[in-house]
């Protein structure tokens, strides 16, 4: 996850390593984390827990932490992100553990771009809340409102606004900035037809 802003004066302040939340492997970090505090009673039962056993082949939550946890042939979790899909995809269907992560990392989401939009001293009028990533990509809308719910309180007038690019172009972009030319409508339009099919980029 990337969180940042800009006023018009060109003031930017990045979230950088302030940041405390994640992008797609930091929620899947957090459905490993409410699924083995279901399988303890310490969260209502949830439906991540099927979706997590049947994404690494287990029969049980205890047989996948013994995996995680073993001195020897520890089960690598290199896909970890792809678990915000399941995430997001229970949480729309009305799971109350997979929603309160939703809406908890949402929230904080929201926070950090409120001190980005503090920072560089935009104010409460005319601010745009730009949504870009994979993780936005999912049809559900949960995760979005929370962001912007949170982000309200401090901005009543916010306007969220999906991004036509995705994240890694807007290095290019400020690249094309120094020499004016990210502006031009031909320069954007032939990089938006460079661009991978958007297929890549989903969660």
């Amino acid at each position: 996850l990337a969180a940042g802003a800009m006023a018009p004066d060109g003031r930017y302040w990045p979230a950088s390593f302030w940041l405390e939340v994640g992008g797609a492997y930091h929620l899947g970090e957090e459905v490993l984390r409410v699924v083995f505090r279901s399988e303890l009673g310490l969260e209502p039962p949830t439906s991540l827990t099927r979706r997590v056993l049947g994404a690494y082949g287990f029969e049980s939550v205890e047989a996948l932490l013994h995996a995680i946890t073993a001195r020897e042939n520890r089960l690598r979790l290199e896909h970890l992100g792809r678990l915000a899909r399941a995430l997001l995809d229970e949480a729309d269907a009305g799971d109350e553990v997979a929603c309160a992560v939703v809406s908890r990392e949402g929230s904080l989401m929201g926070e950090y771009a409120s001190v980005a939009a503090r920072k560089v001293g935009l104010g409460p009028e005319g601010l745009a809340l730009v949504l870009a990533g994979g993780v936005f990509r999912h049809p559900s809308e949960l995760l979005a409102e929370a962001v912007t719910g949170r982000v309200r309180m401090d901005y009543p007038g916010v306007r969220p606004v999906r991004s036509r690019f995705e994240p890694a172009v807007g290095a290019l972009l400020l690249a094309l900035d120094e020499t004016g030319a990210s502006s031009h409508p031909a320069v954007l339009e032939r990089l938006y037809e460079s661009l991978p099919h958007t297929s890549l980029f989903d969660t």
